[in-house]
């Protein structure tokens, strides 16, 4: 009993103590992040789409790299003039929301930061610049497609995709 108090104890100062530590970020090395429920603020972006959410998830690791990999293919598929990689120009953060019951993942890319003040792994990147490097995706976990894909670009704004997984581009 006596163990048991004293793992209880330290556990709790670490969390205490320790809640600035980054979360685990496995595919960091590729310039991918998982945002936790902090990351809801990349849903409010000023220069594309912004989306409401009722909760939020964490998107596991393997459903990001899913989702990376979905992307990389919808972009080449539907010969969209956005950038992604490499990963030393471009970074993702992925981030779990459910709107009116619906599970999504939205996908926040944009250039790899030169110096930042605060962590990409726990904060979201938002960015009002009215450029084409920064863009977002939205999917959907029910239907494993795209749903949106919006840029900050002003004359380039990409519109809800059909089912067939197209997109129109308004000039």
């Amino acid at each position: 009993m006596k163990q048991l108090i004293l793992v209880i104890a330290f556990y709790s100062t670490q969390v205490l103590c320790c809640k600035d530590i980054l979360p685990e970020q496995p595919l960091k090395q590729a310039g991918i992040y998982i945002l936790h429920s902090s990351g809801v603020k990349v849903l409010s972006q000023c220069a594309r789409s912004s989306y409401t959410s009722n909760a939020v998830w964490t998107p596991t690791v393997k459903q990001v790299q899913i989702i990376d990999k979905k992307l990389k293919k919808y972009i080449k598929e539907n010969n969209l003039k956005l950038k992604m990689t490499p990963e030393s120009k471009f970074h993702r953060q992925y981030f779990g929301f459910l709107q009116s019951g619906r599970k999504f993942v939205y996908v926040n890319v944009y250039p790899t930061p030169v110096k930042l003040k605060r962590p990409e792994g726990i904060f979201p990147i938002v960015s009002c610049a009215p450029d084409g490097k920064y863009w977002g995706a939205n999917f959907s976990i029910d239907s494993m497609q795209f749903e949106s894909v919006d840029s900050n670009e002003p004359n380039k704004i990409l519109e809800k995709t059909t089912r067939k997984t197209r997109v129109s581009i308004k000039r």
